[in-house]
This record gives structure tokens, sequence and C-alpha cells, in this order.
């Protein structure tokens, strides 16, 4: 088993502060309803808007927050918890969750203050805030304290004070107030309540909201950082994706087998944090035991202050992953706190009934590293091919999403190929090469291949070579674009490889099917700036020549659109942008409109809305239409 040293050192604690080093015990949590029965607001919301007359210790806290309390049994106190819910979240629409732990010393109020809620309140959230039991509950972490702060450590500034006001006096980072548990002193058992309560007050708000299972998100900042880490691991089967905000751990140690590695996980920290040091090492060595892991350094903010400038980017990156897009296992509605419910694992094999094959014989440009189902080193086809007899000789190669970093499969893979089929439509799902490894040319070659490669085995599959077409959703839905509008392009590079037969086929697909696609890498206000990062490598020449709405002719194969009016993650522009082209070359188009903000919806299976779940048969009855099968 490999294993490596967590190298994120972090939070200098005063020496006067006792050593917490036993590991938190399993308990099962109270159950929700006997919880949520002694559960009372103690401070409602002030206000509709931003502000901040409200504290809880020194924590500013958002006019839109409320504050609550609840028995916590197994000490017979009151502890606090916070609650923000967004304007935009309806009670029969499932809404996503966001779990936030506090720093050392800080509290339940701790990720509540106002840049934190603007971010949830933009992006359709419910945001919840334990407090850990106490102010230096560690969340079931196991922490090895490092050695006193050097005399002239920098401690960080006010969170919510521009990147160049004065700093604070190192005395003023850990006084969280009168907050919280007392009655437990034990720096072990405070530990183990500390994760206990955490799991309560998730419980909990999972029991009075509907919440999507698919999209329940863990973050925290410094010390609760190392706490996301501990509870992502310990209860991986929950999580959509987890943010360590300046995380700290002692003694953590990372290892390729651990279940933490399946789930989208970001490091964020600011580029004048004085305390927490050694993340972009830590990133790279978990990059290189196979995690899914993101990294970011902000400029001109310091230990404190990232928590509220760490948001925009921390919500834009639980916003692309959902357990439904990734592949993971939904868990159950309410859980206990010793649950380990098992997640589907991130494997290398297709279904049991699918056949897998390579796209070529022997893979050009291929980059050794350790792949998994979402980030293939080579590329391959997934092959779902209806009877003999009932084939409707139409195709679709079938191109997943994740932003060019990864396959959201099987939401906008498998899921969706299972539909084609059901109908009679062979369809074929592509696992091309991506970012951070590979870029354009590469994707898009990929992409071209599988659709040759699928006209060239045409008897095989059941399939007329004339009526095979191509799906994509979110940037699957960009390279779809591509495919269907630059099958020809001048400007995509000869192919690194000696071409064969396949290679002699048009790449025209015979209609594009394209679901909350990216169109526009040109505009920031409209582009997916992930996508076109991982795609581009920030090659700026590149911005218009691979924006497929700038492309468009005559000769594009009819096109079918779906998008989210509000779409939070992809604006709808960009499909507004295709249906105009299309318009204005005369290219067949039909474009539907759904009223909702949510992106990554796939076939809508976790949403509770009839338009969302509709999507496929139009695109089935325009796939007839425009290919004459049936």
């Amino acid at each position: 088993m490999l294993r490596t040293k967590k190298l994120l050192y972090g939070c200098v604690i005063t020496g006067s502060l006792m050593m917490l080093s036993a590991v938190a015990q399993n308990l099962y949590a109270e159950k929700a309803d006997d919880n949520l029965a002694t559960s009372k607001v103690t401070s409602p919301p002030v206000g509709k808007t931003a502000g901040e007359s409200r504290r809880t210790g020194m924590d500013p806290v958002d006019d839109r927050v409320e504050l609550r309390e609840y028995l916590f049994t197994d000490t017979g106190e009151m502890l606090p918890y916070a609650v923000f819910v967004s304007s935009k979240v309806k009670k029969d629409v499932k809404a996503p969750l966001v779990l936030a732990l506090h720093g050392f010393s800080g509290n339940h109020g701790t990720f509540m203050r106002r840049q934190c809620v603007e971010e949830a309140e933009k992006n359709g959230y419910i945001m919840v805030g334990p407090m850990g039991y106490s102010p230096t509950g560690p969340f079931g972490m196991q922490m090895r304290m490092p050695g006193p702060p050097k005399p002239d450590a920098e401690a960080p500034g006010d969170p919510n004070a521009p990147a160049s006001s004065a700093r604070q006096k190192p005395k003023t980072m850990y006084m969280g107030g009168d907050v919280g548990g007392k009655k437990e002193k034990d720096p072990a058992k405070v530990t183990e309540l500390s994760e206990k309560d955490t799991m309560n007050v998730l419980n909990m708000a999972l029991k009075e909201f509907n919440i999507d299972t698919n999209r329940i998100y863990l973050m925290g900042h410094s010390m609760g950082g190392g706490g996301a880490l501990h509870i992502g691991e310990k209860y991986s089967d929950i999580w959509a994706a987890v943010a360590g905000v300046a995380p700290a751990t002692f003694g953590f140690e990372w290892n390729a087998e651990m279940k933490l590695k399946n789930i989208p996980l970001m490091i964020i920290v600011g580029e004048d944090d004085t305390l927490v040091k050694g993340s972009e090492q830590a990133a790279g060595e978990l990059k290189g035991l196979g995690f899914r892991v993101e990294y970011k350094s902000l400029p001109g903010l310091d230990h404190g202050e990232i928590i509220g400038g760490s948001m925009p980017d921390v919500f834009d990156f639980f916003n692309r992953y959902s357990n439904e897009v990734t592949g993971r296992k939904s868990p159950p509605g309410v859980f206990p706190a010793n649950a380990r419910g098992e997640n589907v694992m991130v494997s290398l094999t297709p279904p049991a009934n699918v056949k897998r094959i390579k796209l070529y014989e022997k893979t050009p440009g291929k980059i050794e590293f350790s792949e998994n189902e979402l980030n293939p080193m080579e590329p391959t086809l997934d092959l779902y091919i209806p009877d003999a007899g009932k084939a409707t000789g139409a195709g679709v190669l079938v191109c997943p999403g994740g932003g060019y970093e990864m396959l959201t499969v099987p939401g906008e893979g498998g899921t969706i190929a299972e539909i084609f089929k059901a109908h009679n439509i062979a369809a074929f799902v592509v696992r091309y090469r991506h970012g951070p490894q590979y870029h354009y040319p590469t994707t898009l070659l990929d992409a071209r291949r599988a659709l040759r490669h699928i006209k060239a085995h045409a008897k095989e599959y059941n399939v007329d070579p004339d009526k095979v077409g191509v799906f994509g959703g979110s940037a699957g839905g960009h390279l779809a674009a591509m495919l269907a509008t630059l099958y020809n392009n001048k400007l995509l590079p000869e192919a690194p490889y000696a071409p064969d037969r396949i290679d002699s086929l048009s790449a025209r697909p015979a209609f594009a099917l394209l679901l909350y696609p990216v169109i526009d890498l040109t505009d920031d206000s409209i582009t997916h700036k992930g996508s076109r990062t991982n795609l581009t490598q920030e090659n700026h020449d590149l911005y218009e020549a691979l924006s497929p709405w700038k492309h468009v002719t005559p000769d594009t194969p009819p096109a079918f659109i779906v998008h989210g009016t509000y779409d939070f993650l992809v604006p709808v522009k960009n499909s507004l942008l295709f249906y105009e082209a299309c318009i204005k070359e005369k290219v067949p188009v039909e474009m539907h409109l759904l009223d909702t903000p949510m992106h990554g919806f796939g076939v809508g299976a976790s949403l509770n809305d009839k338009t969302v779940k509709d999507w496929p048969e139009q695109a089935i009855r325009f796939v007839e239409r425009h290919t004459g099968s049936k």
C-alpha cells in the first residue's frame, strides 16, 4: 500500500492549548426526529438582504441566516447551529446542501458571513453550520499540534476586510467567544462529541428540508478543513464533493485505497497565508495517488480572508459535481453517526452487459498515469447495440461532460445510452482523453475517431453510416458541437499517427443533440472557464477557433438543444448563440428551454420535474424525424 504523510501544516496554535490526540469513536447519532423535536430558533433572520448586524462569538453573521439550538443529549446541553436557505429554494424541488465546518476557535457562524451566504443564495443552496460541540472540537479528526509559532508570525486579517487591510494582532485569532458545549473538558471526548454533533446537525437538515441526496457537499476551514477530510473519508457515501479551505491536518496519512480518493476534492488557500504551508505539494502528491483533487491559490488573501474570498471558486467547484454526474451511489436520507455505506468505486470496467473496445490499435501520444473510469489513459468506446431485428438503423455517439477534467458517467454516458438503446437506436459512449493530462487537439481527435469507427463498423453495429449522430452534455455538448461544425476543420492538426482506412471516412455526424452545452469560449461572462482552461490550456488563439457557434454553416447537421433558462453554471446564452447561428444559416434546429436553474440534470432521474424528465422523448422523436427511422 502506498503511503505518504500529508504535508499540510496549518493552524499554528499557541503553546498554552492542550494537544488533541485521541481518535474519535464511532457512535450512533440521535434520531433526527428526536433532535428536531428539541430544536428551536434563537435568532431568526433579521433581513432579506446582505447585512451583518449579529455575531456568534467574533464571527459576523449575515442578516439572512437563522440561528438555532437543540438539546445534545450526550451532555444535556443546548448546542447552537446555523441555517441559511436561499430564496431560490422551493419546497417541491430538491435542493443542494452544504455542511460548513469552522476553524479552531470558530463556531457555527464562521461560514455564515456575507460572502459565503451570497454565494449560497446565488447558487440556490441550503447551508448549515454545526458547532462541532465546542470552538476547539476538531470534528472527529485526530490532531497532533505542531510547535509554537515563530515570534514574528503574522496573524490573518479580518476575513471581511480587503486584502490590503492591516492585519490583526495574533492574540485576536483564536478568541472564539463563549459559544458551544462546556461540560466536557477531556480532549479525546470533545473530539468524539464534535463529530457526533456535526452528524446530528446534518441529519436534522436532511429530515427538515427537501434535499437532493445526490448533491450534499462538505467544506471546512483550517481545523474544519482537516475535519472535512476526516468526515469526508469516514462517511464517503454521503458527499458529492469536499472542499478544504486552507485545511489543517496533523499526522493525517493518505493512501491509494482511501474512499476519499473517489470524491472530487478541492484544496484552496490564500497566497498570503503564513499559517498553512505545503498545500500545493500535498495536492501534487494526492494527484500522484490518483485522487481527484483540484488545487487553487488565491492572491492577496491570508488565512482568515480566504474564508469569504474562496467562496466563488468553492461553489463553482460544487456546482460541477453530483453523485448522479460522477456515477457514485446516492445515499439514504438520514445517516447515523457511524454510517459506513459502500459507495460505487471508480473502476476500469463497463457494465457487465456492455462491450468496451479501444479506439486505436496503438494509442497515439499516450501518457502514463493512474487512470480510472472517469479519466482514461487510452480512449475507448462502450457499445449499446439493440437486437438486429429491432434496430432502426440510427446510431448516436454519446460524449459525457465533466469540464474536460473528468467524464460524467454514467449520468451523461451509460444512462443516456440505455435510453437510446431502449428505442432501438444504437448508442456508443466514448471515454475520450481530457485534462489535466490531455488537451486540444487530442480530445477532438478522439471524438472524430470514435464517430469514424462507428461508421466503419456500421454493418456489425446494425447502423446506417449516414444516420449516425452525436450527443453531448455540458463540456460533452461542446465536444459534440465541435464535431458538428469542425468535422473538416483545417485548423485541426494532423493526427499524430499514421492514418488508416477509418480516417478516410467522413467525421460529419447526421445530427447533433446538445444538452446544456458550452458553446462560446470567447466571452468570460458566459463561458465555462474550467472547460476552456482544460481544453485550451488558456491559449487565447484557440478561443474563437473552438467556439462552435462561430463555425455554423449550411452544411452543419440538424441540431436539437436543451438548456435550463437559469442554468447557474453554463448560462443559457451559450445555447441561444448556437440556435441563432443555425437559424441564420438555415440549419434545421429545435430548442427546448426548461424552467430550471439546474445544470447537469441529465435525464432528470433525481428531479421531480416532468419537463426535465421529458426531454429524452423529444430527442428521440427529433432523431427519428431527421433520420427517417422509427
